[in-house]
């Protein structure tokens, strides 16, 4: 008996792997020789996150991850009070390696805060935070770092925004964004063994949902190649069964 779309379908849902993209669903129904339109297979797919056996990932992406992750903004709630009390006016998106220490295969002894601002208030909100006692950072290079970071429990480094970065909630950066930026801040402060990383994206990406269309669009927002992101575990056990 012939095999239904709606079977192929199901059996690719059945072996894929936590996260995987439409055109890998449309890509395993034509090599079973299923033709299928792109309306009907949206059709199909809605369904199948009516059911809740799917859930979007964002554009072009699923899962099989039902709750959407949310950060613990409890390590950072504080200097963005501090900061939003002195400049009301400012946006800034703020994260902290602690945010993410559970998620780590060695835990990280001192936490570095992260906070993107304005380009023009940078200086300003480095110097607030001097005078309130932080061992703040003024954009630092690689090789300024090199010469002169220190982490401490209450080291900032201030950067300037990234235009068109997600979308922030109260001043706290979104799961996406973070990682992205700690890919970068990385090469810049080594602040862990670069397969820490993976760890990192593969345990949060394993215990809820991100949106990965947000991940990988910020990413090539800020130039990176996301092959680098791709080539993670994570991602190599999504798509084709």
């Amino acid at each position: 008996m012939k095999i239904t779309t709606l079977e192929h379908l199901n059996s690719f849902i059945k072996k894929a792997g936590q996260y995987f993209r439409y055109a890998d669903v449309k890509a395993f129904l034509i090599s079973q020789n299923t033709k299928v339109s792109d309306s009907t297979l949206q059709t199909y797919l809605s369904r199948e996150i009516a059911k809740k056996n799917i859930f979007s990932a964002g554009k072009g992406w699923y899962s099989k991850q039902e709750k959407e992750f949310r950060l613990n903004v409890e390590p950072i709630q504080k200097i963005i009070g501090l900061i939003k009390q002195k400049f009301p006016l400012l946006e800034i998106s703020c994260w902290s390696t602690e945010q993410i220490n559970s998620f780590t295969h060695h835990m990280l002894g001192k936490h570095i805060t992260f906070i993107y601002v304005d380009i023009d208030a940078v200086n300003s909100v480095h110097e607030f935070l001097l005078d309130n006692g932080y061992n703040s950072y003024d954009n630092p290079t690689k090789k300024e770092t090199q010469k002169h970071f220190r982490a401490t429990n209450n080291t900032v480094v201030l950067r300037a925004s990234i235009a068109k970065q997600p979308e922030d909630l109260s001043g706290a950066s979104s799961v996406e964004k973070l990682l992205v930026d700690l890919i970068f801040e990385n090469r810049k402060l080594h602040i862990m063994p670069e397969d820490e990383i993976e760890n990192i994206f593969e345990s949060i990406l394993k215990y809820e949902r991100i949106n990965v269309s947000t991940l990988f669009s910020y990413a090539k927002r800020r130039e990176m190649d996301i092959q680098e992101i791709k080539k993670f575990r994570i991602f190599n056990l999504s798509g084709n069964p």
